[in-house]
């Protein structure tokens, strides 16, 4: 949970024609104006579409007349083109065709949305890869599936973490940040803190500034009314401040373990124990 979103997921070349040069292109996080996408399938029919992203786990996202919906590798819709662009849940967003946020598949299943026919918001969930909406479209947000997990926002506003289930695996937060390096920061009334990627969490939520943990297990985490300008939290929960050397020490003095920073490989590592 903790590496990046995109480092590993499986990437394909969406192979597409450009109508004005009748040349095939490879297209990746497409934003053209003015043009038409017209997917070539693998028995050599074509359709247009007005956007086709890169594939991911087999699929593609597509877009014709402002609705979304998938293909697999042979062309073919696995759903209908009923989502909306999860962009315009922005009150400020001006929809314009191929200036579009898209979705991808990840972990199996990919977050979609409709629009809700009496507050016109956007609700949120999941299909997976037979075009089957797998779980009601119920959320405010959601992330995308990732090692097993998604953070989702619920209609109370809280964001909870859940399972390939759709079950929820931790409490109710303000808010969830993406897990890195297996951690995420959570706020509860505008105080942070952290939990590891069991739910678990590692720390009070207490601080009132919070960063994301880096490689080493440790976290920029500030309390306002200390008066060191660099103050962290380890994986344990340990609290540290960095000296006028550049060295992050404990407040607690029975822990004895000490870090320092390695700029060019930007992660903290134990510099004595």
């Amino acid at each position: 949970m903790g590496r990046d979103l995109f480092e590993e997921m499986e990437r394909r070349e969406c192979i597409v024609f450009d109508e004005k040069t009748q040349s095939t292109c490879t297209y990746r996080h497409v934003y053209i104006h003015g043009k038409q996408f017209e997917l070539k399938r693998k028995d050599n029919s074509t359709k247009k579409y007005d956007f086709v992203s890169e594939f991911y786990e087999g699929c593609a996202c597509v877009e014709l007349n402002g609705k979304q919906g998938f293909v697999n590798e042979l062309g073919q819709e696995i759903c209908d083109l009923k989502y909306k662009n999860w962009c315009v849940n922005s009150p400020n967003y001006k929809y314009e065709p191929h200036t579009l946020s898209y979705t991808l598949f990840s972990d199996g299943y990919a977050k979609v949305a409709i629009e809700d026919e009496l507050d016109k918001s956007l609700k949120f969930g999941y299909i997976n890869k037979d075009g089957v909406e797998v779980c009601p479209l119920v959320y405010r947000q959601c992330s995308f599936f990732y090692d097993g997990h998604a953070i989702v926002v619920k209609e109370n506003g809280k964001s909870v973490v859940i399972n390939k289930e759709f079950k929820e695996i931790s409490k109710e937060y303000d808010s969830i940040s993406y897990f890195i390096n297996g951690y995420a920061r959570v706020e509860i009334k505008g105080k942070y803190g952290y939990i590891d990627d069991a739910c678990n969490e590692i720390c009070a939520i207490k601080f009132d500034s919070a960063g994301n943990f880096k490689a080493g297990h440790i976290a920029q985490a500030s309390i306002k009314e200390r008066r060191e300008y660099l103050q962290y939290v380890d994986n344990k929960g340990r609290e540290y401040y960095m000296d006028e050397f550049g060295i992050i020490l404990p407040y607690d003095t029975s822990n004895l373990t000490k870090y320092k920073y390695d700029s060019e490989k930007n992660i903290y590592y134990i510099y004595e124990t």
